[in-house]
């Protein structure tokens, strides 16, 4: 799983200034995968940003500030990978969570250092129950028994 685990508040490493939370372009897909993502990154980080980089509609109904991102869903590959230049040119203690984003081609662009990125791969998870439950489970693994 890509990413190192986040350490709690109090520990030695701080929460990371900010985190990105990428779309997954369609708001039904950011009702219910999203939305419960974001809901554990700010019960895990309650002192982080946490912005979604997508289309306002989507950053409205989550209540979450806006990194606008322009994704071309009738264009080539090249102008839909040029779309996540505002989130590779980020850097520094911006942690990058996609829940299986088409923005960045279900994990195949890279747009943060493997250590600050965390990867849903909604697709290969197997096990019992929704795409709901899938991503709780995730979220309560990943971000360390954060359950929403």
């Amino acid at each position: 799983m890509p990413g190192i685990l986040p350490q709690r508040p109090g520990d030695e490493e701080p929460e990371p200034e900010r985190i990105v939370l990428l779309s997954r372009v369609t708001i039904g897909a950011d009702i219910a995968v999203t939305s419960i993502v974001a809901q554990a990154l700010a019960a895990r980080f309650p002192h982080s940003e946490l912005t979604l980089a997508g289309g306002p509609k989507s950053a409205e109904l989550l209540g979450l500030p806006l990194l606008p991102i322009e994704y071309p869903r009738s264009a080539g590959l090249h102008e839909r990978l040029r779309a996540m230049d505002p989130v590779a040119s980020l850097g520094g203690d911006t942690l990058v969570v996609d829940p299986d984003s088409r923005l960045t081609q279900l994990g195949l662009y890279p747009v943060a250092p493997e250590h600050r990125y965390y990867f849903f791969d909604s697709r290969s998870v197997e096990g019992p129950g929704s795409l709901v439950d899938l991503t709780r489970d995730w979220c309560a693994e990943v971000f360390e028994g954060i359950r929403v």
